[in-house]
């Protein structure tokens, strides 16, 4: 039996259920069932649908925000009159919305690797040094080399690529006098 007061309308749509998949969709078994008259039942019946509706309406209108103005949720707050945290429980509690916010959100990091690669191919240091000191982290780079060769850089009054190209320098000789070492051993 329903009591109007206490119950959710969460707590009465699940008994309505209830008693339609017990007894069947009779309105008169129902309400003898759950202790109503057949007007509330198609009152809050009406009342359920209509709240649903409003709910869908409003997911669809969070969708449409999202895929017009991106991953931020305060531009998509503004953009609906409602408040940041509304917009953050809709993503929370609504799959789909959740779905559709992440892949937003992938996109704005998709675009910044995009940017981040054309400032590498125009041989960007910092650019470099970001590729280095994050993807670079697997090959033995870490931010901190670019730090000590930089403090090398000012303390010599060099750039850091002069200094790159003066280890190549050095390098390639120590692999010449190697390999002309190498040969006298023969």
């Amino acid at each position: 039996m329903i009591s109007h007061m206490s119950d959710t309308t969460d707590d009465i749509v699940a008994q309505i259920a209830m008693a339609i998949t017990e007894i069947g969709p009779s309105p008169n078994l129902i309400c003898d069932r759950l202790g109503i008259q057949k007007k509330t039942l198609f009152q809050f019946i009406n009342q359920y649908v209509s709240l649903k509706s409003t709910y869908y309406e409003k997911v669809q209108q969070i969708i449409e925000t999202i895929e017009e103005f991106g991953a931020n949720k305060l531009t998509i707050a503004q953009a609906l009159g409602y408040k940041r945290i509304m917009v953050t429980r809709y993503i929370n509690e609504n799959p789909e919305i959740k779905e559709i916010f992440i892949d937003a959100d992938e996109a704005i990091i998709d675009l910044a690797e995009q940017k981040l690669v054309e400032q590498l191919t125009d041989g960007n240091w910092y650019a470099v040094e970001l590729v280095i000191g994050t993807k670079g982290r697997s090959r033995g780079w870490s931010k901190s080399d670019k730090s000590v060769l930089q403090k090398e850089a000012d303390r010599l009054g060099l750039n850091l690529h002069e200094i790159a190209g003066a280890l190549s320098d050095v390098i390639a000789g120590h692999l010449v006098d190697n390999e002309a070492g190498d040969n006298e051993d023969d």
